[in-house]
């Protein structure tokens, strides 16, 4: 599961000028402080309505990944195993 957090913040990085058009928001359970300012620009949310409860990973140790656009509604889903390669393609073509 850091592994892929960690892809996703790396992806965001390749978008270069357009990096700033992407947030990437970690919801899941509560993680130290060290592990968001190692991550930077990564930020956490609480679901607190369970808003997004249904499209959570299935396993502990897995990671699913959503496209949310600013008012919060979910555009693409990527669940768990999603190829990197395909969000990238997909955060491509919505940034740009």
């Amino acid at each position: 599961c850091i592994e892929r957090i960690d892809e996703a913040v790396r992806m965001r990085v390749t978008l270069g000028r357009n990096a700033d058009r992407l947030r990437i928001v970690y919801i899941g359970p509560p993680q130290p402080d060290e592990f968001f300012s190692r991550r930077a620009p990564l930020t956490s949310l609480r679901d607190e309505a369970n808003a997004f409860g249904s499209e959570a990973a299935r396993n502990a140790d897995s990671l699913a990944l959503g496209l949310v656009d600013p008012n919060g509604l979910l555009m693409m889903r990527y669940p768990d195993g999603y190829f990197a390669q395909g969000l990238r393609s997909d955060i491509t073509r919505i940034i740009y």
